[in-house]
């Protein structure tokens, strides 16, 4: 074959080879694109097979009551430049967070699926329904929803609108069932400290003032000799006196300076660690109607600490209650108040907590914290707790069994 003809097949060769290449390419483009409109049509028609009773890009209100309630026994929130609000009272401590969860279930309501209209609403539990919540949207429109019988994990559900039943899943109804005013208020906290942050602890129960003061004391750890750090240091000293002594005899060459330097060296971080075991030891001291007890009370000390670090708020029964009505949480002249200091980054922070009544069913205690109005509740196995320990406790010393 001439070098023309080889020429000639090179190039149709490369023809070739460019030809396949785009059909491969053109293929791979056409198969993704195939697979891109599939997921495309299967996700459309997904979305098509859902049910939204309501779909509400932006919620601005929600009430809701029992089955028997008219607006006017509703409970109401609205929203305003993204802050909810008690609609009667303005100045009722919303929590935000839980508000926004209410918001989101009403206004996000898919149903499971719909049934066909019927007659007979009762079969749903919809002619009296277990629960109401009206909605509205950024454009003001509202939407009530009744909330029937329970079927399985779901619940019937209509809009007063529509005579369309639908079961759907059980968020909305679990956010409003059986919730009061006081099941949406935002609860300040007692400050996060830990046990041993706590440096002083009060208590005044039943016309007895008891106090406990942290005593922080330095104890010198042993030495495996067994001789105190007064020892240890005087032993340092004989050694530092030896050392002098040799360093005045010994021959001025550059080897024995080295030696000298190091165990001057060793010495020293010897001495160091001594002094860095030092174990810092906690004891308390405590009185009764202001005069020290004897005895050992460190273990009253630190469980009291740990009970009062460990306290916390579980509820709120008034947000803002009137000196008028604090008699009747038993907090007009409270018998019992506990005052506990503690570091707080290097600055002292106190809490003073004031216990009045308990509550009906007995599980937990009506509290006013510090300078607040707010009424709050502490459980009564905390509060009883504490008052044991000084129940049980006497000035000869025999609260270290507590």
């Amino acid at each position: 074959m001439t070098g023309k003809n080889k020429n000639k097949m090179l190039i149709v060769l490369v023809g070739v080879l460019i030809i396949v290449c785009a059909a491969y390419i053109g293929m791979t483009k056409y198969v993704k694109d195939s697979e891109a409109k599939k997921e495309s049509e299967a996700a459309a028609q997904s979305e098509a097979g859902r049910i939204w009773v309501t779909e509400m890009a932006e919620v601005t209100g929600v009430a809701f009551g029992n089955g028997d309630s008219g607006e006017d026994g509703m409970l109401s929130f609205i929203k305003k430049d993204d802050i909810w609000y008690y609609e009667d009272d303005e100045n009722f401590p919303v929590d935000q967070d839980l508000l926004a969860s209410l918001a989101t279930a009403a206004g996000s309501v898919e149903a499971t699926r719909a049934i066909a209209e019927s007659d007979d609403l009762a079969d749903y539990g919809l002619d009296t329904p277990a629960a109401k919540v009206m909605v509205t949207d950024g454009g003001g429109q509202e939407v009530w929803l009744l909330i029937g019988n329970a079927v399985g994990s779901e619940y019937y559900l209509k809009t007063a609108d529509n005579e369309t039943v639908y079961t759907v899943g059980s968020d909305l109804m679990t956010a409003v069932e059986e919730k009061g005013l006081y099941d949406f208020v935002k609860i300040t906290q007692l400050p996060s400290v830990s046990a041993e942050k706590i440096l002083t602890m009060e208590v005044d129960l039943d016309g007895t003032s008891y106090k406990l003061e942290r005593n922080e004391t330095e104890t010198d750890a042993l030495a495996e000799d067994g001789t105190s750090a007064d020892g240890e240091t005087a032993a340092g000293d004989e050694v530092s006196a030896e050392e002098g002594t040799a360093a005045e005899g010994a021959v001025s060459t550059e080897d024995e300076e080295s030696t000298e330097d190091a165990a001057s060296s060793e010495d020293a971080e010897a001495s160091e660690e001594t002094e860095t075991s030092e174990d810092t030891e906690l004891t308390w001291r405590f009185y009764e109607k202001g005069k020290q007890q004897s005895g050992d009370h460190d273990n009253l000390g630190l469980k009291l600490a740990q009970s009062l670090s460990g306290m916390s708020i579980s509820g709120c029964a008034d947000y803002d209650a009137a000196d008028s009505k604090l008699r009747s949480y038993g907090l007009d002249q409270s018998k019992m108040r506990m005052t506990y200091t503690f570091d707080d980054d290097g600055s002292k922070n106190s809490v003073t907590v004031y216990v009045g009544n308990m509550n009906e069913d007995g599980t937990e205690y009506y509290v006013l914290v510090n300078a607040s109005s707010a009424v709050y509740t502490i459980s009564a196995e905390t509060i009883d707790g504490i008052r044991s320990y000084f129940e049980s406790s006497s000035a000869d010393g025999s609260s270290e069994n507590n």
